[in-house]
């Protein structure tokens, strides 16, 4: 385990697995993934263990990625459908709309560094995290 996902795992108390491109040979399993901005203060991963736990997820459902453009890599090369999360502006689409894209159903919404400094964008995420959970 690389410092970051002990970082998270220990200090935060985070039981999600982040994903690291030193881990990067390792298989997405979890059929929920959530792509997060690699430089990220500690507020926004506590920020999103409470959103993936108020969407009552458990450490087996979700993987969070965190390596930015070289997600998008990980995510093509994957052979079996998904449904993804992008948390702010590196996937092409509005916020809120679902989209096909390589095999995968894909949402994006507003990133953890912009909930933080613009909590009022909080209601318009939760609406896109339902709208998340609902995929099938």
């Amino acid at each position: 385990m690389d410092f970051w996902s002990q970082y998270i795992t220990e200090s935060l108390q985070s039981p999600w697995f982040i994903k690291t491109e030193s881990e990067a040979s390792q298989p997405v399993l979890q059929k929920r993934i959530f792509v997060v901005s690699d430089e990220l203060p500690d507020e926004a991963f506590t920020m999103l263990g409470r959103m993936i736990a108020a969407l009552k997820y458990g450490p087996e459902e979700v993987t969070v990625l965190s390596d930015g453009p070289d997600d998008v890599e990980t995510l093509e090369a994957l052979d079996e459908s998904r449904w993804i999360l992008f948390f702010g502006e590196e996937f092409p689409g509005r916020f809120g709309e679902t989209l096909h894209w390589a095999g995968h159903q894909v949402i994006q919404t507003h990133g953890l560094q912009s909930l933080l400094r613009n909590p009022d964008l909080k209601k318009q995420t939760w609406q896109h995290l339902k709208n998340f959970a609902s995929l099938k």
